[in-house]
């Protein structure tokens, strides 16, 4: 019988407070555990939430350790200020969580950037124990906390115990720039049954259903937290130079800390009177693949990212993606004129691309679904996983 491996992940954001590394993570542990013998706690750090509590999601306790003040209602250098003064009361938890558990883990998995990270990070390399992170965000360095990277470095050196995961061709290029070699690239899981050719027979059920819009309509659609760097406002601009036949689902959480962006969004609306032609979803939905196979084209006008795991999803729903240029990103995953198109941040240039994405021909969007998920689905990467898992522990 296979041996059982227990792990500790730890996130710089869990549940209550969205991040999408978070929810990536929880979603691919429960897979993980459901298919191998894995066991795993979850520690987590936060923006939102102050102090050490203990508590229930779902049947998975989650261990919350962060500072005394809370980050998000500062800026500037009162927001580096904040950071400093939770180091000390972070250290100091995780230290008190780690100490007489550190014996139960095998190993430890990361994903994204606190104090709380790096000590534990730091911890399990010094206990001998394999460390895996996962690259997660645009970054100018994998060894983060960023303030204590002399120390992070050699960790990641050490190809016998440590992996760096990274989520596309551009977080690999940056982690071998630092002498990282163990590195495994590939893009974020997509859940094959639900992001899938299988819904596209209900679009326009899906339509009536979910939304406000009819069979005549062209649906435009971005899913991503309400954020400047996720660039809704450019969407409404664009918009406003469109026909009427256009019309735009955006969908997304909206955290306190950026509220003002959301009502900035909500004012550009209003200011080109698109309020009948724009449907706002400001929360997390559980069924994003119903929303991608019911619109006709998937919209990315993103600044910044370390993937974009919805240009995978819409796609492998048969949903061509219409997407900022991301060299690394969509240069990988979006063929022009099979998957859509990737193109600069010009509202006139956007409104051309978008015919020719709503001219690629049915059989090769069907096409293009299957290659994406043949090198994206979840089975795979649990698959990988559970080899390095294997090699790091073994």
């Amino acid at each position: 019988m296979p041996r059982k491996y227990r792990i500790l992940v730890v996130s710089s954001k869990f549940y209550p407070e969205y991040s999408g590394s978070g929810l990536r993570a929880h979603r691919t542990y429960k897979r993980l555990k459901k298919k191998y013998r894995i066991d795993f706690d979850v520690v987590s750090s936060s923006l939102q939430y102050t102090g050490y509590k203990k508590y229930m999601y779902g049947e998975l306790f989650i261990y919350r350790i962060s500072g005394l003040l809370k980050v998000w209602g500062f800026s500037g250098i009162l927001r580096k200020i904040v950071i400093w003064i939770n180091l000390p009361f972070e250290i100091f938890f995780a230290w008190v969580f780690i100490r007489q558990r550190i014996k139960n883990y095998d190993l430890i998995h990361t994903f994204g950037d606190s104090w709380t990270v790096g000590f534990l990070t730091w911890y399990f390399s010094k206990k001998k124990k394999p460390v895996i992170r996962e690259l997660c965000n645009e970054s100018p360095s994998p060894f983060f906390p960023k303030r204590f990277a002399r120390f992070m470095k050699p960790i990641f050196l050490n190809n016998n115990k440590s992996k760096i995961v990274a989520i596309s061709p551009k977080l690999e290029v940056m982690a071998k720039k630092f002498d990282v070699q163990s590195v495994w690239q590939r893009p974020n899981p997509v859940n094959a049954i639900e992001y899938s050719l299988s819904n596209k027979s209900n679009k326009y059920t899906l339509r009536k259903k979910l939304t406000k819009f009819t069979d005549t309509d062209v649906i435009l659609l971005n899913i991503a937290m309400f954020w400047r760097n996720k660039n809704q406002r450019f969407l409404i601009k664009l918009l406003s130079s469109l026909e009427d036949k256009y019309k735009l689902i955006l969908i997304g959480v909206v955290k306190e800390e950026r509220e003002n962006y959301y009502q900035q969004v909500i004012s550009d609306i209003k200011k080109f009177s698109l309020e009948d032609r724009v449907e706002i979803i400001p929360n997390f939905v559980k069924n994003p693949y119903d929303y991608m196979s019911l619109a006709d084209v998937y919209l990315f006008p993103s600044k910044h990212e370390g993937l974009g795991t919805t240009i995978l999803e819409s796609q492998a729903c048969g949903t061509p993606v219409l997407s900022n240029q991301l060299p690394g990103i969509t240069d990988t995953w979006i063929k022009n004129g099979s998957g859509g198109y990737s193109c600069k941040l010009e509202p006139e240039l956007w409104a051309e691309k978008i015919l020719e994405t709503l001219s690629i021909p049915e059989e090769i969007l069907n096409k293009n679904s299957d290659y994406i998920l043949s090198k994206s689905n979840s089975d795979l990467i649990d698959t990988g996983y559970m080899d390095i898992f294997e090699k790091l522990v073994n």
